[in-house]
């Protein structure tokens, strides 16, 4: 678990995790291909995360888990 953002973040460019970001901030790294969307659904509220990782974690197995639950927690709390 990170404590600042950036760090987090350049964790995930690393390839170290993944991480859900406000796209402001995801969207120079996502043009860089630094990193990539992991899933498309994006929840549309004044403060909006998007969960990003490095393209080698889309298929893995946890990271799918995850995301899936994240997806469904944030689509259950709107």
């Amino acid at each position: 678990m990170f404590l600042n953002v950036a760090v987090a973040t350049q964790a995930a460019v690393d390839g170290l995790g993944i991480i859900p970001m406000y796209r402001p901030l995801a969207d120079p790294l996502l043009q860089e291909g630094k990193l990539i969307v992991a899933n498309d659904y994006m929840a549309l509220k004044e403060e909006s995360y998007y969960f990003v990782c490095p393209e080698t974690y889309r298929d893995d197995q946890a990271i799918s888990r995850f995301r899936d639950w994240i997806v469904n927690e944030s689509k259950n709390s709107q």
